[in-house]
């Protein structure tokens, strides 16, 4: 089986570089389980093209053995510039 992450990143084209500044991480326990979120400024170039989204990263995630494992990820665009067609 793909890992959530692999399965993710999936969706996205093929960038020449990406560069994705990640802060502001939240945690918040509930039971057995943990959510997290993160504010993210993600850009993205095809030759000088750009394309760069703000917004947060949600996670969702469950122990296994004396690690965590993310169950969930989702991002939440609150703003971009640029190009789509990068």
């Amino acid at each position: 089986a793909r890992s959530l992450m692999t399965q993710w990143a999936g969706v996205l084209p093929g960038f020449d570089r990406t560069r994705h500044a990640v802060g502001g991480i939240e945690v918040r326990f509930d039971g057995a389980r943990a959510r997290a979120t993160a504010r993210v400024v993600a850009d993205h170039w095809i030759g000088t093209r750009h394309w760069q989204v703000s917004g947060r990263y949600e996670y969702g995630l469950v122990p296994r053995g004396s690690d965590w494992q993310i169950v969930e990820h989702r991002f939440v665009l609150t703003a971009e510039r640029g190009s789509r067609d990068v």
